[in-house]
Parts: structure tokens; sequence; C-alpha cells
């Protein structure tokens, strides 16, 4: 159910269709199933008929034009080079939108497992080039797990979120690796792989400060709906930087929630060291190195 302000903002989003365009999305959201006698009903119509504010947003009818004169009107300053996902994620930032972070449910519901059936030499190497939307998607998913992730050290003083395997596909995977023993560690299933990641926090007391921009995050993808995410970034306890880690998922959509992500894989790469710059992802091979150690 959309909140007030998403209601509220989407009256005045639609107010700037033509009638024609508002009538249009109208028989789009609703397939054609509900006559109306007039603009205003229309309005009420899709907005009660469409599964997410998210999804809603994206219509073609809505056009990017629109949302940034949307936000103008509401005295939200943003660059006029923004693409139409960016203006998206402002708008429901703006909101205070529980979908934020790209999902249509409560949780982005995202899942790490290896897939044995594929190589990830061959998934990375013949993935699409990331475009604007892709980076935009990497880099949400990247900063919602580690959000997640770190608030459940009890040194962060936070409500700790709602981390769990619900995340994670039942046969998903963890792979971890250390410079400080040279060994290989596999944690199999959603809830062992949970449970390890918790660990980092709840035990070890670690936190994760991923390079959350085009050098820290990396996206691309294979023709069988298997997304690749390559992220890096510094780990710390408490006020010391202990060192770097690369971390990459592989992530498929859940056939149940459209918009909704699980981890099937994850590779986790931590090495302990003096830390004095910030940690990039040079290129595609980076990608490699990760799922090779």
């Amino acid at each position: 159910m959309l909140t007030k302000e998403e209601i509220q903002g989407f009256e005045s989003i639609l107010r700037k269709l033509s009638n024609d365009d508002i009538m249009s999305l109208k028989d789009t959201v609703t397939n054609r199933k509900i006559a109306v006698e007039g603009v205003k009903e229309a309005i009420k119509v899709i907005i009660t008929y469409s599964d997410s504010s998210r999804d809603l947003l994206r219509r073609k009818k809505i056009n990017r034009d629109i949302l940034f004169q949307y936000l103008y009107d509401c005295k939200v300053v943003v660059s006029p080079n923004l693409d139409k996902s960016r203006l998206i994620d402002k708008i429901l930032e703006y909101w205070k939108s529980d979908q934020t972070l790209d999902t249509t449910s409560s949780s982005l519901n995202v899942s790490r497992t290896e897939l044995s059936s594929l190589d990830c030499k061959k998934v990375i190497a013949s993935a699409a080039v990331i475009n604007q939307e892709d980076q935009a998607l990497a880099e949400t998913f990247v900063t919602w797990f580690y959000k997640m992730l770190n608030s459940q050290n009890p040194f962060m003083n936070q409500v700790p979120e709602d981390f769990g395997p619900q995340h994670f596909w039942n046969d998903s995977k963890l792979i971890l690796k250390t410079n400080q023993t040279n060994e290989i560690e596999e944690f199999e299933g959603c809830d062992i792989v949970c449970q390890r990641f918790l660990a980092f926090m709840k035990e070890e007391f670690l936190l994760f400060n991923p390079n959350v921009s085009a050098e820290g995050v990396k996206l691309q993808k294979d023709p069988h709906g298997l997304i690749m995410i390559s992220v890096c970034g510094t780990i710390h306890k408490e006020n010391n930087c202990l060192g770097t880690f690369q971390e990459l998922f592989g992530i498929i959509r859940d056939p149940r929630f459209e918009n909704n992500w699980k981890i099937k894989t994850t590779t986790l790469g931590m090495r302990a060291s003096q830390v004095t710059s910030i940690p990039t992802l040079t290129n595609n091979s980076d990608m490699l190195a990760i799922s090779n150690g």
C-alpha cells in the first residue's frame, strides 16, 4: 500500500500528463478492465492498481522531463543531467519510500550461491556492456547490502536491520578467501551463509566500507539472467582499518516478485594490509580475479 506522501506525489505527477495519456496509462495499469468517468477518477485508479511506486514511475508515459519538473516543483535540486532511473531514486528518497532500494516488498531479497552449472569466467566474459541503469542497480544493491550487514555490529549502536536467510537462495554458497591463511572456506545453504556473515559482525566486530562509485562497483550480465556485481572497499574494527576486501555477488531475480533479487553466489576476498588509498576496481579482470582466487 502506498503511503500518504507517495499518493500525494503521484497525484501531482499524473496531473502533468495530458488527459489522453492519463486515460491510456489507466488502461495499461488495469488491462482495460475498469471504466472511469473522468481524469480525476482515472488518476485514482492508476494509483490504486499500481503494484509499486517504482513500477509506476517507470511507466513510459511518465517521462524524464515530468519527473525533473516534479522535483523542481518540490524544491528538490538535482543535476539536469540525471537519467530517469536516478530521478526515480531521488523521488523515492524524497518520499521516504520503502522502495528506495528497488524492491516491491519490504526487503531486497538477495541471495548468494555458486551456480555449479555456470562457469563464472564465461558468465563474466560474455556479459553485456554496463550502462547507467546497470551501474545504478549495482550501487544500490551494494549500499543496501552492506548497510544492512553493518547494522548487525553491536558497536554501531543501531537497530539491526532485517538481515537473514530470506535474502539468499536456499542453495546459496559463500566462498571466503583470506591472505592470512591462504585457505578457501566454503559455506553452503542460506542459513549457513547468513550465519557466517553475521559472525563477521557479532563475533569479529568487523565493518565493511564499500567504495560505492564507478571505480569501486561494477556490474555485468549473462544472458541466462545472472547478474554479477563486483565491489571493493576497506575493512574496519572499532577505530582501526584492518585492510581491504573485494567481493563478487551473483544475483538472480525471484520469479515470484518481479523486482526482487536473491543472492545466488558470492566470493569474498579479505586482505590484511596497510591502506594508503581508497581501493578501486581497475578493470573487468578484477571480477575474474575474485572468482579465480
